[in-house]
């Protein structure tokens, strides 16, 4: 039986592995789809940088061995599931794998935004701090929430043990799980027996991925370049005004046009390879010396064929 998922596409076999090695979570913008084309442009690089990590569609579509890989996020969330994954998978596993029920989604979600305040601290403050329970209860809760993205900000806080409305952005919304059709969650898509080898096999290909939460610009400085040629992939939260704001837990309508500033700046250095995520009407405007690239999302969404890519001059060129 084939299940056709708006986000995964078809799955020729329910009970079976998945058929590339992916996050386990559904991720708004991830470029899986188009890894392909972004390895093209990128070549066999030395050094691969991901400032703005997510589900890590690219990295782990990435065709030829790994050399230094240097990924990032400034979301807590995302961070600690990467780190969890590649120091427990097991136990991120046996967390992940749960069924879909409603009222988790809050109790879990409500956990979460409380503890997502200090998290990326945590993170910060000691090398070995992971929580692979919340990393496991992310991945389920994004996977089953219909927003694509969990917990969301909203007025429902825990008092007492119960679950009240309180102030508006106090704590969480409340969910509704996708029952509509296939569900994306890994437990439902493939056997409880396969989540298991699946984060091994995660933590197999992260085993030398350095992973790190902050600010983008942290991991593009010349320290983290100097092992050439340099590939960096930026995918950063879209700066279009028009774009869906709630579809992002980090929401910045400059950190776009920052991204894009500094790679226009370093578009020329030598050994550097630059590709640039974002719609087509974003600025600054990149120079006449990068190809652009259209392409489109997988996604209903009305600005699916507004997707491109720019790529720096030392680039390959998949397009011509």
């Amino acid at each position: 039986m084939t299940l056709q998922d708006p986000l995964f596409g078809g799955f020729e076999e329910v009970r079976g592995p998945p058929p590339a090695l992916t996050a386990p979570f559904p991720y708004a913008g991830g470029k899986s789809q188009v890894a392909a084309t972004i390895w093209r442009a990128l070549g066999q690089p030395r050094t691969y940088i991901e400032p703005f990590a997510g589900s890590l569609g690219v990295l782990l579509g990435r065709p030829d061995p790994p050399g230094m890989e240097i990924v990032n996020d400034a979301e807590g969330l995302v961070a600690n599931f990467w780190r969890a994954v590649k120091s427990d998978p097991d136990a991120v596993a046996e967390a992940v794998d749960w069924p879909a029920i409603a009222v988790d989604l809050h109790a879990r979600g409500a956990v979460l935004m409380a503890a997502r305040a200090e998290l990326v601290e945590r993170l910060e403050g000691d090398p070995d701090y992971y929580d692979p329970k919340l990393a496991g209860w992310w991945a389920w809760g994004t996977a089953y929430s219909i927003t694509k993205r969990f917990p969301n900000r909203g007025p429902w806080i825990v008092d007492g043990g119960r679950l009240v409305k309180g102030a508006p952005g106090a704590g969480i919304s409340r969910e509704k799980p996708l029952f509509d059709g296939p569900s994306r969650a890994p437990g439902t898509r493939y056997a409880s027996a396969n989540l298991q080898p699946w984060m091994r096999a995660l933590a197999d290909r992260l085993s030398a991925t350095i992973v790190h939460c902050g600010d983008w610009s942290q991991v593009v400085t010349p320290v983290m370049r100097s092992l050439t040629p340099v590939a960096v992939f930026l995918d950063p939260p879209y700066g279009a005004m028009d774009r869906n704001m709630s579809t992002y837990l980090l929401d910045s309508t400059t950190v776009a046009a920052d991204v894009r500033q500094w790679a226009i700046d370093h578009g020329e250095d030598e050994g550097l390879r630059i590709v640039v995520a974002g719609y087509e009407s974003e600025e600054p405007a990149m120079p006449d010396t990068w190809q652009v690239l259209a392409w489109s999302a997988v996604s209903n969404t009305a600005n699916r064929h507004r997707e491109r890519l720019w790529l720096s001059p030392g680039c390959a060129r998949p397009g011509s």
